[in-house]
C-alpha cells in the first residue's frame, strides 16, 4: 500500500473516531418536581451544579407555584449557566396534567407563568407540558379494568369536548411560539401509536390531548404497567428522545404507587435509549442525587451492550401494530359498534348452526352404526 493511501486512511479514521466521540454520549436531562425549599437545598450544594455543568445536562423544573422562592431557584440556575425548561403544571386539584377537561386553563396558566417569569427576569430554554391522563384514572384501570374499559367506550361518543379543546390548545401553542419558546410535551408512549391526522380514538377514550408539539418526549418508565425495555427502542427511536425512570418510589395523591428503578435497571434502560436516542430525560434529579448516582452518570459507560430476546422485540412490534389499528377503527364508534354487533350476531348464528350440524351428524352416525349392528345380527 502506498504512503499516500496510508495517510488518507489515517485521516479518515481520525475523522470517524472524532465523529463517534461527539455523538457517543447523548444529552442528559433531569426532571424535578420538588417544592421550592427542598429544591433550593439541593442545588445549593456546589457539587450538584458543577456536575450538571460538566455533563452538559439540562433540567426540567415543575412549575405549579409562582412564588419568590421558586424564582430564586431558577435565578440560581440561570447564574450557574444550567439550561432550564419550564415544566408548566396544572394546579394540584387538577392532578398537575393538562387534558380535555381543563384545556381552557392552558392559556391562562401560561400567561400567569409569563408574567411571573418576566417580573423576575427568568431565562428558559423552552416550555413543557404534561399531557398524560390523571393518576386517578390510571389507578382505576389497574383496579377496575372492565368498568374503565366500558367508560372509555362511552367516551368515544363524547367527541364534541375534544373539538372544543383543540382550538384552545392551538391558542396556547401560538402564544408560546410568539414568545420565542420551544414547546415540548410529556406523554404516555402508547399515544405515539395514534396518528391524530388519521385517528382520535385514544383522545376520546382517555379524554387526553394527543396533539403535535415541537418535541414529544415519551415517558417509557419500565417500572410502570405495560411498559417494557423494548418500548424504549420502539418509541425512543420514533421521537429521537425518551423519558426514563422513575428512580424514586412515587405515590400519586395516595393512589397509584410506582416502585423505584434500581441502578441495574436504570443502567439497562440508559444503554437501550442510547442506541436510538439523542436525548435522555430522567426522573428525577432529587432521587438521583439522594441515591448518589449523579457522579456515576457523569462517567457512565454507554458502550456496554444490552441484549433483548427477539420475542420481546416482536411482542412490542405486535402490540404497537394492534394499537395503531384499534385506534383507527375506534375513531368511528358508530360504524365499529355496528360492525361488532353484526359480527356477534353472525358468530351466534354460526355457532347455532354448527352445533345443530354436530348433533345431526352424531345422530345420523349413531343411526348408521345401529343399522350395521342390526344387519350383522340378522345376517348371523
Amino acid at each position: 500500500m502506498s504512503l499516500k493511501r496510508l495517510f488518507i486512511l489515517f485521516f479518515i479514521s481520525l475523522f470517524l473516531f472524532g465523529k463517534q466521540g461527539v455523538i457517543a454520549r447523548p444529552l442528559l436531562s433531569f426532571f424535578s418536581d420538588s417544592d421550592p425549599a427542598s429544591f433550593q437545598a439541593l442545588i445549593s450544594r456546589p457539587q450538584i451544579k458543577d456536575i450538571l455543568l460538566e455533563m452538559g445536562a439540562e433540567l426540567r423544573i415543575g412549575i405549579d407555584d409562582f412564588s419568590e422562592e421558586r424564582a430564586e431557584n431558577i435565578q440560581m440556575l440561570n447564574e450557574a449557566g444550567v439550561p432550564v425548561y419550564a415544566w408548566i403544571r396544572a394546579p394540584k386539584a387538577q392532578s398537575f396534567t393538562f387534558r380535555i377537561d381543563n384545556a381552557s386553563s392552558l392559556l391562562k396558566r401560561y400567561q400567569s407563568f409569563k408574567n411571573w417569569s418576566d417580573s423576575h427576569g427568568l431565562q428558559w430554554a423552552g416550555i413543557g407540558i404534561d399531557l398524560r391522563p390523571p393518576p386517578e384514572e390510571l389507578q382505576k384501570w389497574a383496579e377496575q379494568p372492565m368498568l374503565s374499559a366500558w367508560n372509555a367506550y362511552l367516551n368515544l361518543f363524547e367527541q364534541e369536548q375534544l373539538e372544543f379543546a383543540l382550538p384552545l390548545f392551538q391558542e396556547f401553542k401560538s402564544a408560546v411560539h410568539k414568545d420565542g419558546y420551544v414547546l415540548e410535551s410529556y406523554v404516555l408512549p402508547f399515544s405515539m401509536d395514534e396518528n391524530p391526522a388519521e385517528a382520535k380514538a385514544l383522545q376520546y377514550m382517555g379524554q387526553i390531548l394527543n396533539v403535535e408539539t415541537d418535541r414529544i418526549i415519551p415517558l417509557c418508565h419500565t417500572n410502570s404497567p405495560y411498559v417494557y425495555p423494548a418500548s424504549i427502542l420502539d418509541y425512543g427511536a420514533r421521537a429521537h428522545r425518551v423519558g426514563l425512570g422513575t428512580t424514586s418510589n412515587e405515590s400519586f395523591q395516595g393512589l397509584m404507587t410506582q416502585e423505584a428503578l434500581d441502578w441495574e435497571s436504570l443502567s439497562r434502560d440508559l444503554r437501550l435509549a442510547h442506541d436510538v436516542c439523542q436525548e435522555i430525560h430522567i426522573s428525577s434529579l432529587e432521587s438521583i442525587a439522594a441515591n448518589g448516582w449523579l457522579e456515576a452518570l457523569a462517567d457512565f459507560d454507554f458502550s456496554v451492550p444490552v441484549f433483548l430476546y427477539s420475542k420481546e422485540l416482536e411482542d412490542q412490534e405486535n402490540q404497537a401494530f394492534v394499537s395503531q389499528q384499534a385506534f383507527k377503527i375506534l375513531s368511528y364508534p358508530i360504524l365499529s359498534t355496528a360492525a361488532l354487533i353484526i359480527l356477534t350476531i353472525l358468530s351466534i348464528l354460526f355457532s347455532f348452526f354448527f352445533i345443530r350440524f354436530l348433533f345431526s351428524w352424531k345422530k345420523k352416525n349413531a343411526t348408521s352404526q345401529q343399522e350395521e349392528i342390526d344387519y350383522e345380527i340378522i345376517s348371523g
